[in-house]
């Protein structure tokens, strides 16, 4: 569910019995001027969160999931861990990444058997990402177990 910067106590109770991911959108709210949507009742009521850059020309223009993160840390109140839940296991579940119509196992994980997506970051606190976001952190890239400088 996108958009809950206004979810209602009855909408936040909807999404955690559905088991439904709130996706936070930072950069939008900041850029139309929304409230901060309420994590600490969607956090209460078991809610996963997301994160997602909202990337258009009308409401978003900010592309860089690292601002994103530093935005939902240090304006919406989530933890570090939480931001990268958000752009990892909790987006790759919102999205229903998908093989061949399956739900990929493991998805947004580093666990043996997954998927080799992964970035490298040239940082040793998962927290500089978020922190230092105008910073060109990215070391390389893995797709699928090939490696891209």
């Amino acid at each position: 569910a996108d958009h809950v910067e206004q979810i209602s106590d009855a909408g936040v109770a909807a999404l955690a019995a559905a088991g439904t991911i709130a996706v936070m959108l930072p950069g939008a709210c900041v850029q139309l001027r929304l409230p901060v949507p309420p994590v600490e009742r969607l956090r209460a009521a078991g809610v996963a969160l997301a994160i997602a850059t909202d990337l258009n020309p009308g409401s978003s223009y900010c592309e860089t999931l690292p601002i994103q993160m530093w935005l939902a840390t240090t304006h919406f109140g989530m933890t570090v861990d939480e931001a990268w839940l958000g752009v990892t296991r909790h987006a790759a579940t919102a999205l229903g990444l998908t093989n061949a119509g399956q739900l990929v196992a493991n998805a947004g994980q580093l666990v043996a058997g997954a998927r080799a997506d992964i970035v490298r970051w040239r940082c040793d606190d998962p927290a500089a990402v978020p922190y230092r976001y105008a910073a060109s952190l990215v070391d390389h890239v893995i797709v699928a177990g090939a490696v891209h400088p």
